[in-house]
């Protein structure tokens, strides 16, 4: 199988993932009824599905540094919602305007864009 292959197959299994994800923890109605820490550990858990599904298409690429950058761009990214909801769960520190910013990004990351915007950069860093 190509890297080309892999990164399609990679690109419409993310968006089947934050389909499943969005129906079931963010807008459907079932996360109407879902307790919300439930609802946050599914969202961590479609994120890490994400995270390891994009390493698989960025595997064989003949750029080294794209299963690394996304390797770390998740990985920060999921400690990041981690420790701001240890902090949110235990002080209530932050405010709704910052939660909210999280939570865009956090759909962002659910989603094929960042396997685009890597892909993007691939293609301008022709050697």
């Amino acid at each position: 199988m190509t890297y080309k292959q892999r990164l399609w197959i990679s690109a419409i299994a993310i968006t089947l993932i934050c389909w499943v994800d969005h129906q079931l923890f963010s807008e459907g109605m079932a996360a109407r009824i879902i307790p919300a820490m439930i609802r946050q550990t599914g969202h961590l858990i479609i994120l890490s599905l994400t995270l390891v599904v994009g390493y698989w298409g960025w595997k064989k690429h003949p750029h080294s540094w794209t299963k690394r950058l996304w390797l770390l761009i998740y990985t920060a990214f999921i400690v990041v919602l981690i420790l701001v909801g240890i902090i949110t769960w235990q002080w209530q520190w932050f405010n709704k305007s910052f939660l909210d910013i999280i939570s865009t990004l956090r759909y962002a990351f659910c989603s094929p864009l960042p396997l685009l915007m890597i892909y993007v950069l691939t293609k301008l860093n022709k050697e």
